[in-house]
């Protein structure tokens, strides 16, 4: 059974609470070992309910709204959405759940991208990582150069970039947000249901600042240095040495995601030696909404 409606206090270096939360739900015996999931845009911890209900047997199962979306804290001002703030946050969480032991880390999309920079800068937090359609930051960057088969894939985070882009999604009863789930190769987007769509304009309404609930979560894009716009008017180059992933890591991909191409895979076991790769040549980029089954299927065998 899910347990929603909790909510952790964040703090300051010094220990001190600093304002803000993180809302998250969690199902299974809290004794057993960690499985923390973490989601992409636009969405919210409630992704995952079909994964939490099934590893929750083997799993402590703990998925977080991330801070800007849902009930969690949304922060005013770009800064507070840089990956070191948002992986500080889930530093915190990480700690206070599975103080002694590694724990299994679930992501997909910006919580992927979240993932990936715990994975390198805190591999002893982990004891597995997977990875579901959100790729490795070194072929990300490789292949958003000018020219390159992801700068025109990843034209959409240039628009979200840029001022006014939360207005323009809630615009017509949230009719662009609705859309990312029918493009980007979803293929119709059978599993929005009536249900499912009330649940989600209910979480794009959900406010905690005065700024326009959207805010948060489209920060996210204003503050990554990697857009398309950015890389090239910046010219930024990561070194693959300072990306090397240790932790044993299992990728799990939705080749028909047309905002995230399956090249994003080439050549990523330099860069991740212990990796194993699942492939779901029917999938798409919303894999976890359209395709559970799979993603457990393409799970078991490795958590």
């Amino acid at each position: 059974m899910i347990q929603d409606q909790q909510f952790f206090q964040l703090k300051n270096a010094d220990g001190s609470p600093n304002g803000l939360h993180l809302h998250y739900a969690t199902a299974g015996d809290s004794s057993k070992p960690v499985m923390l999931f973490l989601h992409g845009f636009p969405q919210a911890w409630f992704v995952w309910e079909t994964l939490m209900q099934h590893f929750s047997k083997d799993f402590y199962c703990i998925a977080p709204d991330l801070r800007g979306f849902n009930l969690s804290s949304k922060p005013v001002g770009v800064k507070h959405y840089s990956a070191k703030a948002v992986v500080g946050d889930l530093l915190q969480l990480m700690a206070h759940f599975s103080p002694q032991a590694p724990l299994t880390l679930v992501a997909h999309d910006w919580g992927g991208a979240l993932a990936w920079n715990i994975a390198v800068q805190h591999p002893q937090r982990i004891r597995k990582l997977i990875a579901i359609n959100s790729p490795h930051p070194i072929p990300f960057a490789r292949d958003m150069v000018a020219g390159g088969p992801q700068e025109k894939a990843s034209a959409y985070m240039d628009w979200l970039a840029q001022a006014g882009s939360e207005t323009a999604l809630a615009k017509d009863d949230f009719a662009l947000l609705e859309g990312f789930f029918a493009g980007m190769g979803q293929g119709g987007g059978q599993w929005f249901t009536p249900e499912v769509r009330a649940r989600y304009h209910a979480m794009w309404r959900q406010a905690s600042s005065d700024e326009h609930p959207l805010m948060g979560c489209v920060n996210y894009y204003r503050a990554t240095p990697l857009t398309p716009a950015k890389v090239a008017a910046n010219g930024i180059v990561l070194n693959p040495a300072d990306w090397v992933i240790s932790v044993p890591t299992r990728v799990i991909w939705g080749e028909m995601d047309l905002a995230l191409p399956i090249n994003l895979l080439d050549g990523l076991e330099t860069c991740v030696p212990n990796l194993s790769v699942r492939r779901v040549p029917h999938g798409n980029h919303w894999l976890i909404d359209a395709y559970p089954q799979d993603v457990i299927a393409a799970m078991a065998d490795f958590v």
